[in-house]
């Protein structure tokens, strides 16, 4: 039985994903050749250990996706925090400025909305002015 299930299309699905589940069904791909509904159904178990993983361990995610020329680096408390906060319904932290506190809480909850998909999550903070501030300075400026 495959991932995808022929039945699933209706009057209320967008075109865009209309065309998407069209390609994946195609046989032959000639324009690409690399994503086929085949080698979905084939690496779905080994991508859902590795998205399992990521979930537990996000900075060696963030150690991936990070280009070999950039000079940015988790140090090991930073580490230890995000992990904490991913396996942890709370955290509950108390630092000093300057434990870059509100960027790994952004960075560890705009991950777990990558590997988690329709995750909510909130900002708390003062004010809504406040909040949407910090996450625009931590989403926009930051990641």
């Amino acid at each position: 039985m495959g991932l995808i299930s022929d039945d699933i299309f209706d009057d209320s699905i967008d075109s865009e994903i209309e065309d998407y589940f069209n390609f994946l069904d195609e046989d032959e791909q000639d324009h690409t050749g690399f994503l086929t509904k085949k080698r979905i159904n084939e690496n779905f178990e080994e991508v859902g250990n590795f998205l399992n993983f990521f979930i537990a361990y996000p900075d060696y995610f963030v150690d991936l996706i990070t280009p070999k020329s950039s000079h940015f680096h988790l140090f090991f408390f930073q580490r230890m925090i995000m992990r904490c906060m991913a396996r942890g319904n709370n955290s509950y932290m108390f630092f000093s400025r300057g434990t870059s506190k509100s960027f790994l809480a952004d960075l560890d909850r705009y991950l777990h909305c990558m590997f988690i998909p329709r995750h909510n999550t909130t900002i708390t903070a003062g004010t809504n002015k406040q909040a949407a501030e910090i996450a625009k300075q931590k989403v926009v400026d930051d990641l």
